[in-house]
């Protein structure tokens, strides 16, 4: 982004070039002339045409494909284009400890929202606060859960036990989207910045709203829905018999 480069443009015409033009399209949009462009709409009148365009990418990540046209005096075109893909800058991480705490007995919340807080909620307090819900953990039988909120898995199991605060009353049930990927607890804790977070989220194509049989030393990539809910990487740190889970949280700086 923001990164200078040159064009080197050589053209000929046996009778006369009348005009050049220039013109750029950002992420698909329409075609405009470049933001201090000095030639993008030159006249020419000349058979030969030597230039160098002194070309700035846009401050935006994606793909821009630029144009180049030379005109004749008949309204005859050759244009040539390439196209440039930019990339953000990496971002520094940080990384927040939390426990969560099943629906079986557990002396902690099992909601955890994913905003500049990283609050553990309970069941009361998760419904009061739903909108801000986004990772849920269950256990059914031996398996442990990770969910959304909009999961089947957290309806059926997050009931209490008189049902008036069960996920399935929740005002807002968000649909946050996750999956497991392939990366260990030493290359989690080795992250200095977001470029892992950035290539998950890259491909959520297989992800749901619940990972089951979570183990200890998963990561998986977590994509929220909330307003204010930050995409991230959580490391299952521990599975405790108290019916808790350790995990941590990778997250771009704020």
């Amino acid at each position: 982004m923001n990164t200078n480069f040159k064009v080197g443009i050589e053209a000929s015409h046996e009778s006369r070039i009348d005009k050049l033009e220039i013109s750029v399209s950002y992420n698909g949009g329409p075609r405009v002339s470049p933001v201090g462009c000095n030639m993008c709409d030159s006249t020419i009148n000349s058979k030969t045409l030597s230039a160098v365009y002194n070309g700035v990418t846009n401050n935006i990540a994606g793909k821009e494909k630029w144009y180049f046209s030379v005109v004749d005096k008949n309204g005859n075109k050759t244009e040539k284009s390439f196209t440039i893909t930019t990339t953000a800058p990496a971002k520094p991480i940080s990384f927040i400890s939390s426990t969560m705490g099943n629906q079986n007995a557990a002396t902690v919340g099992s909601s955890l929202t994913l905003d500049v807080a990283f609050d553990v909620l309970t069941l009361q307090n998760a419904k009061d606060n739903s909108q801000r819900v986004d990772v849920i953990y269950v256990q059914n039988v031996d398996v442990e859960i990770l969910c959304a909120p909009s999961s089947q898995s957290a309806g059926d199991l997050l009931t209490g036990s008189s049902g008036t605060y069960a996920v399935t009353t929740w005002p807002t049930r968000n649909a946050t989207l996750m999956r497991r990927i392939a990366m260990t607890d030493v290359e989690f804790e080795a992250m200095s910045d977001n470029a892992e977070l950035v290539a998950a989220l890259s491909d959520m194509s297989s992800a749901s709203d619940e990972v089951k049989n979570i183990q200890e030393g998963d990561v998986l990539v977590v994509d929220p829905v909330s307003t204010g809910g930050l995409p991230c990487l959580i490391l299952v740190e521990s599975i405790n018999v108290d019916n808790t889970m350790t995990i941590k949280i990778a997250v771009e700086q704020q």
